[in-house]
């Protein structure tokens, strides 16, 4: 592998990176100064041409590294990063999941450089939480390219990590692919320092990532030789032990240029899982599917489900009617007419195929508020203004519904947390069809 160039010995690049991210010349010089790049600066917007030959965008802690000698990045998404995808990034059932298999090959692991202390005051309970710093990254590469990643994640829990090549034996961490898990990666590949332990997981770079401290995992993806956008999902594991809950990242790369510009953007913001972008078809009919046994609901595209999301229906004093519906008005905010005049957040009127509107919808996590709060909101709404939800945001009801996501609570309405009922009000039209089944 070639010797990564710093990304702040490339100026020209790196001014225009810091254009299409808002970041003001002040704060490039101080980079500059200090060898170093914001890390938000590529999490949804940067994008990498390789031009046939391998590239490099690292983030490392702080650091930013770009080999740039047989690439450029180019300026494409930032500017769309608000619409790119919604910050509604959903990790798998994980409570769910099945103990993974330890596939470590330890006849190929290659001992470090460096002694690294394998030895540390183990816990009572173990803990092992994961936090993505770099939650999502794309990128643009020709058909067949390899380029390197890298995706950094924060030990959260009370022990350390270790990766396949440090030479320890205990809580070794790898990258696993999601959505299917643990499936043979598109991306995989098989060369030398490839980053891969096996065509389905990801070596931890870093050799120990103590808790409190970020670790890197830095690989080769070789691109599929078709034209698309294709996206991997990962998770961090501890082989034979556990799958981390709540650690799932992402990473989008266009091969080739299949798609006009909203085209791309449109497929980055529907696409739901570890596929190309093809399959998800934005002529295809748009429904919505509410599961009352599951508490969960799905939006589909055609037969493709854009996103999966869990909501609380009706409870037994008032359950949710089963039945076949529509959208057939919304409201940025709605009050109730009757006490305790609930405020629903981006509502949805259903009305019942061949009926009436008869009080039922979808909503965001209500609140109670209070009858000042109620005028206010009613006063904005005439005069066509935004009602922000942190107008409502600390009213202990609404923070107390956050627990009763997935088990049914309302008065017949269907509630969803409140970035998800912003996704699926933007995605929803009016006539959607909506089916509310058992």
């Amino acid at each position: 592998m070639s010797p990564r160039t710093p990304l702040y010995k490339h100026t020209s690049i790196l001014l225009a990176v810091a254009f299409v991210a808002g970041v003001g010349i002040g704060s490039v010089s101080d980079s500059l100064k200090g060898s170093q790049f914001q890390t938000s600066i590529i999490q949804n917007s940067a994008f990498i041409k390789t031009l046939g030959k391998k590239a490099t965008l690292q983030s490392v802690g702080k650091t930013l590294a770009y080999d740039t000698s047989d690439g450029e990045i180019i300026p494409d998404l930032a500017g769309d990063a608000t619409d790119l995808t919604p910050a509604d990034l959903k990790p798998v059932d994980q409570k769910a999941l099945p103990v993974p298999k330890v596939e470590t090959n330890t006849a190929d692991i290659v001992a470090p450089t460096v002694a690294i202390d394998c030895t540390y005051e183990k816990p009572t309970k173990p803990v092992y939480k994961a936090t993505a710093v770099t939650q999502s990254q794309a990128f643009s590469a020709g058909l067949g390219d390899l380029i390197r990643v890298s995706m950094v994640y924060k030990n959260d829990g009370n022990t350390p990590w270790f990766s396949d090549a440090s030479g320890c034996k205990n809580t070794v961490v790898q990258l696993g692919t999601t959505r299917e898990l643990d499936r043979v990666s598109q991306f995989f590949s098989s060369g030398k320092d490839s980053g891969w332990a096996d065509n389905n997981r990801v070596e931890l770079t870093t050799l120990r990532v103590n808790p409190g401290e970020e670790g890197v995992f830095s690989f080769d993806m070789q691109t599929p030789q078709d034209a698309d956008l294709f996206r991997e999902y990962f998770s961090v594991l501890v082989p034979g032990v556990k799958w981390i809950d709540n650690s799932e990242s992402y990473v989008d790369i266009e091969v080739g240029s299949p798609y006009d510009r909203t085209t791309l953007l449109q497929k980055m913001n529907y696409l739901n899982s570890s596929v190309g972008a093809k399959v998800v078809d934005l002529l295809g009919t748009k429904s919505v599917d509410v599961d009352l046994s599951q508490q969960k609901a799905q939006l589909k595209l055609g037969d493709y489900v854009v996103r999966e999301f869990r909501v609380s229906s009706g409870a037994a004093k008032h359950p949710t009617p089963p039945g076949s519906y529509h959208v057939g008005f919304k409201e940025q905010v709605r009050i109730g007419g009757e006490s305790p005049y609930y405020i629903m957040p981006v509502f949805q009127g259903l009305v019942r195929d061949g009926h009436s509107f008869v009080g039922y919808g979808f909503h965001a996590l209500p609140s109670l508020g209070s009858a000042s709060l109620r005028n206010k909101i009613r006063a904005a709404l005439a005069k066509g203004e935004q009602v922000p939800t942190e107008w409502f945001a600390g009213d202990s009801f609404w923070s107390e519904a956050l627990d009763h996501i997935g088990s049914p609570r309302s008065h017949g309405c269907v509630r969803y947390l409140p970035a998800d009922a912003d996704f699926m009000f933007a995605f929803t039209d009016i006539g959607t069809a909506v089916i509310i089944h058992d």
